[in-house]
């Protein structure tokens, strides 16, 4: 799955604190309270999200918004904001305007290409995507070319996907959620051998979660290797009861 609105709200805050500091800068007072009340805003807005209370959330973005119309941030959290609310249609002007206020800033174009691959557009994303990595300043690279890379499995351009997450582990090596997409990439494409490798670099970092035990076990089945493969399916079974599958075949009980 592409990059959820929980850690989009994560890499918004930090854009937030980046913003305070800058708005600390020489310039004109009367600019600098405005730009400093926006990010006050913006980061009540923020907190209120991240606990679920969205309609306290709308009344900051409402203000920072009012405060300053053309703010980026506020234009792609009001869009967030719609999407946690069940109403992802109207969050897409708010991303549009977002990227037309600041075409260049990594942050603002890797929302709107996530919110275009959440919206059944995973082809069309993928530009956006690109548009956000050519940002030399964006600070979340590794999550946006992972970001990318699963958009593009949506669509099928499974060489393509390949490339942004190894572009992903290149900058983050130990990028838990992209080895297990590579994991899971090499098994759809029947390289056994490499995604029991991303499997086994996935382990070492610690816990894993039903996805990858799942991923684990048609691995081993593809590898012949019936052994392993009812370990995974037992560890899954007494980890995650209620898991159900989403690969291909039929569900296999130990």
């Amino acid at each position: 799955m592409p990059l959820s609105i929980s850690r989009q709200l994560a890499v918004i805050a930090l854009a937030l604190v980046l913003g305070a500091c800058a708005s600390n800068g020489d310039g004109p007072r009367g600019k600098a309270d405005v730009e400093h009340a926006v990010q006050t805003n913006l980061g009540l807005a923020q907190s209120y999200m991240g606990k679920g209370d969205f309609e306290a959330a709308l009344d900051k973005l409402r203000k920072a918004q009012s405060l300053d119309p053309r703010s980026a941030q506020t234009q792609s959290m009001l869009g967030m904001l719609h999407e946690r609310i069940g109403r992802p249609a109207l969050a897409g002007p708010y991303y549009e305007k977002s990227v037309a206020l600041a075409p260049n800033d990594g942050a603002m174009l890797n929302n709107y290409a996530t919110w275009l691959c959440r919206s059944k557009r995973s082809a069309d994303s993928l530009a956006w995507f690109d548009r956000a990595l050519d940002d030399p300043f964006y600070k979340t690279r590794a999550m946006a070319y992972g970001n990318a890379g699963r958009c593009a499995v949506e669509a099928g351009l499974l060489e393509r996907a390949e490339g942004y997450f190894r572009s992903a582990l290149e900058i983050d090596p130990n990028f838990t959620d992209v080895l297990q997409d590579m994991a899971s990439l090499s098994l759809r494409r029947g390289d056994f051998l490499r995604a029991r490798a991303f499997v086994q670099r996935r382990e070492a970092l610690g816990p894993v979660g039903p996805v990858l035990l799942d991923i684990a076990a048609h691995v081993e089945d593809g590898r012949g290797d019936n052994e392993a493969a009812q370990r995974y399916r037992k560890q899954l079974l007494e980890q995650f009861p209620e898991y159900r599958s989403a690969l291909p075949g039929e569900n296999k009980k130990p």
